[in-house]
């Protein structure tokens, strides 16, 4: 509310303030696009530490991997991240805090434990495997051609590994 306004600048500033549109999707969904692409990488580490059980391996990719697609989620639908406190509860609301997404990005944090007589870093690499595919497919729309190849291939991979 404008207490005093002697020439109108203050008014003139609020109406341009109202009228102004910084969109930054399209950036934002650039940025997702090329992340999905680029975690590519974390999945074959996943893959390949699964199948050789190195423990080391699948750990350390899984957190690779669960930090991308946290900040994949919040960077394309631009989450306003009031503190670092919160970061994991906004992601996971703006997911929708029942759907998979959050399931399995809980189960590859290690937030949540798997019933499962599995070994833990098993359960974390299996539940990052799926949050990577959840993720490309809430984002399948977004997906540049320049990275849909490397996104198929990784998601083909999954698929075939039978995760």
């Amino acid at each position: 509310m404008i207490i005093h306004d002697e020439n109108g600048s203050p008014a003139d500033l609020k109406r341009a303030a109202v009228k102004f549109e910084w969109s930054l999707q399209p950036l934002a969904d650039k940025f997702a696009s090329a992340e999905i692409s680029s975690c590519a990488e974390e999945v074959y580490k996943i893959l390949s530490g699964l199948s050789l059980e190195q423990e080391s391996k699948v750990l350390y990719a899984c957190m690779g991997l669960v930090s991308g697609m946290a900040e994949i989620l919040a960077v394309q639908r631009g989450i306003l991240i009031e503190t670092e406190n919160r970061y994991f509860d906004l992601i996971q609301e703006s997911a929708g805090l029942t759907s998979e997404w959050t399931r399995l990005f809980r189960l590859a944090l290690g937030a949540e434990s798997d019933p499962s007589t599995a070994q833990t870093y098993k359960v974390r690499g299996r539940a990052a495997l799926g949050l990577y595919r959840q993720t490309a497919e809430m984002m399948k729309t977004i997906i540049l051609n320049g990275h849909r190849e490397v996104i198929i291939s990784a998601l083909n991979l999954i698929e075939t590994a039978g995760y």
